[in-house]
């Protein structure tokens, strides 16, 4: 087990609804026995852990994100262009960030990948002004942002699940315009998504074949079919079968841009992006994070 001079910890109280709060005094414990000092910070509201990971000092040998995508997602845009490696507890209701690097879900054993401190260095997105390390996502998706953050009782897979449902009933096409760096469609989409990671809502496989290390977004397109269709499809998202499906696409691209004929809703992270918009404009910068990742995964 590697020994640690310094950790700079911005940690969540309000992830996983409830999870976070029941692990703090464990995952505080098991910090302090790897390193010398641990600065422990908490957020207190939205974009706080942006400002926090601000003020992260150079000589922190690792800043540990204590929460879900959310959190991870304000870490990252207030972190880069520091050279601190960022490490995962994910304690948060989706934690696909944490997948996409090999982590572990259980606080034990993500602590024992942050131990080992091995490095790696990823792509990060950006889109709009906001960086994002793991996925954009346009249409239904979004919508089921909004539809899930209503449900109280629930997190994870189970939440996002709930939210889709809902969100089927009324679901109405997008009509948008796409240009990637060989080509140009236009479509009317259930969704699409511009990603970094392997999945995104908790564990949709929407893009199983991305990597988060080539200089390239995976772009999955899933154009509209009939509300009994999308009941029948959704399942085999959680496998990858969607890729298949003929009203599926997928591409690869540096540069991705996206108009609506009428503004389509976004997130990023599971974050949304405020009003929904007319137009996005997505780039990545290849290997511009350093992070602590799992290399036996």
């Amino acid at each position: 087990m590697k020994r640690f001079r310094e950790f700079y910890v911005i940690f969540n109280p309000a992830a996983g609804r409830g999870k976070a709060l029941k692990l703090r005094e464990k995952l505080r414990k098991l910090l302090e026995g790897c390193a010398e000092r641990v600065r422990w910070r908490e957020t207190e509201r939205p974009d706080h852990a942006a400002e926090l990971a601000k003020q992260v000092p150079e000589t922190s040998d690792c800043v540990v994100v204590a929460g879900g995508d959310g959190t991870v997602n304000e870490v990252v845009n207030g972190l880069l262009g520091k050279n601190v490696p960022m490490a995962v507890l994910p304690v948060g209701s989706g934690n696909d960030f944490a997948r996409a690097i090999g982590v572990p879900f259980h606080y034990r054993k993500a602590f024992e990948v942050l131990c080992r401190g091995e490095t790696k260095r990823i792509d990060v997105g950006e889109v709009n002004g906001r960086y994002f390390p793991n996925a954009l996502g346009l249409g239904f998706d979004a919508d089921v942002v909004v539809e899930s953050s209503k449900i109280r009782r629930l997190r994870g897979m189970l939440m996002y699940l709930f939210g889709v449902i809902k969100c089927i009933f009324r679901f109405k096409p997008y009509r948008v315009r796409v240009r990637l760096d060989d080509r140009e469609v236009e479509k009317e989409i259930l969704l699409l998504t511009v990603a970094n990671g392997v999945s995104l809502g908790g564990g949709f496989l929407l893009t199983p074949h991305a990597r988060n290390d080539d200089g390239l977004f995976d772009v999955c397109i899933i154009e509209k079919m009939p509300k009994p269709l999308i009941f029948w499809h959704l399942p085999k998202v959680f496998w990858g079968g969607h890729l298949k499906m003929k009203q599926t696409s997928l591409y690869r691209s540096r540069r991705v841009v996206v108009e609506g004929h009428a503004p389509v809703p976004g997130h990023v992270d599971g974050e949304l992006l405020g009003e929904a918009d007319h137009r996005y404009e997505a780039r990545i910068f290849p290997q511009a994070l350093s992070v602590i990742w799992n290399a036996q995964a």
